[in-house]
């Protein structure tokens, strides 16, 4: 692995390259960044995926539950084109699994998915006038629009100032973007961090002089995405996975079971019909109903309109569920967070 690594380093030193130039044509006004008259927070990361965005996006929702909020998506994997605003009846292909993921859980906020993070915002104030602010997904890299906070995440595992531009690395923008954020969100921490971890990323941020917060995963209790039966009635365990860095959710599945096989796909993986099949000759090892699928909430979204063909394969799925939380400086983000929603422009 290393070896490949250092043989693609050409080539991320090229796009390194190229994202810079991008970069400075927006700081020197070649290419120009436009304000809107409506608050905005933006939460983005600079790596591929797998930083935790939509658990975070749901801790602002809420966060302000009284408020009227709207959030902008791109839709990732949607099958669909233009502005569509979500409802819950839609399903992944249509707008997306992350989308789908959050109106299901939050159906009284207003949701839209549009590519152009300038076009989605004046959709949203032309269907919804009320909005008083809008939550950005992944839209730190969209430099037509200036968001009004900027919320910077990266893994603890992973923070940005130690990974690399793709295609040896991860980084999808330059390293000198996080200047750009109002604050910056060490996400995945473990609960079990040292204080020597904590203080090293610390030291590292220090040159941004930015707030930096570490947030942590909260798992809740297995929900039913077809079964009938309780997951604590079958014998047998295995998992299935389409995100971008499945280990902390299979290490906290473990905790649980004892799982037989991980069928592990790419991030956003597109499940069909052969896929079901690949899973049905699995369990076929086992007997009927005595295995349970275990998968994570957003490889759920895209799931679900298999529904009746896991019935028929006797396919029995259950999900987990994940929300972000702070141990420490809960109230100074918070603070920070609702002064911003709350004072002038």
């Amino acid at each position: 692995m290393k070896l490949l690594r250092l043989a693609l380093l050409p080539f991320s030193v090229i796009y390194g390259f190229i994202l810079w130039l991008r970069n400075k044509l927006y700081d020197w006004g070649i290419l120009s960044s436009q304000e809107v008259d409506i608050k905005t927070i933006v939460v983005g990361n600079l790596a591929l995926g797998g930083t935790g965005k939509t658990p975070f996006i749901e801790y602002l929702i809420n966060l302000f539950p009284q408020r009227h909020i709207a959030v902008l998506s791109r839709g990732y994997g949607r099958k669909t084109k233009g502005t569509l605003f979500a409802e819950p009846n839609l399903t992944a292909d249509e707008i997306g699994d992350e989308p789908l993921q959050i109106i299901k859980k939050h159906p009284e906020i207003t949701l839209c998915v549009e590519r152009d993070r300038l076009k989605g915002i004046e959709a949203i104030k032309a269907q919804n006038p009320d909005v008083e602010f809008i939550i950005l997904d992944d839209a730190f890299q969209h430099r037509r629009l200036k968001g009004g906070m900027n919320i910077l995440l990266t893994t603890f595992q992973k923070p940005f100032f130690r990974d690399y531009y793709i295609p040896s690395g991860t980084l999808r923008d330059h390293k000198v973007r996080a200047r750009d954020a109002n604050l910056i969100v060490l996400s995945k921490t473990p609960l079990s961090a040292e204080p020597a971890q904590v203080k090293a990323i610390q030291s590292n941020l220090k040159y941004l002089k930015k707030p930096v917060y570490f947030s942590h995963l909260k798992y809740g209790e297995y929900q039913t995405l077809n079964s009938t039966k309780a997951l604590g009635q079958y014998e047998y365990f295995a998992a299935v996975t389409g995100i971008a860095n499945p280990e902390l959710f299979i290490d906290r599945i473990k905790k649980d079971f004892s799982l037989e096989k991980h069928f592990k796909f790419p991030d956003h993986y597109t499940f069909n019909r052969s896929t079901l099949d690949v899973f049905q000759d699995f369990i076929g090892n086992f007997g009927p109903g005595k295995v349970a699928l275990i998968t994570t909430e957003k490889d759920a979204m895209r799931l679900m309109k298999f529904e009746r063909e896991m019935a028929s394969l006797g396919l029995h799925f259950f999900y987990l569920p994940v929300e972000v939380e702070f141990k420490e400086k809960k109230s100074e983000i918070e603070l920070l967070l609702r002064n911003y929603i709350n004072g002038t422009r």
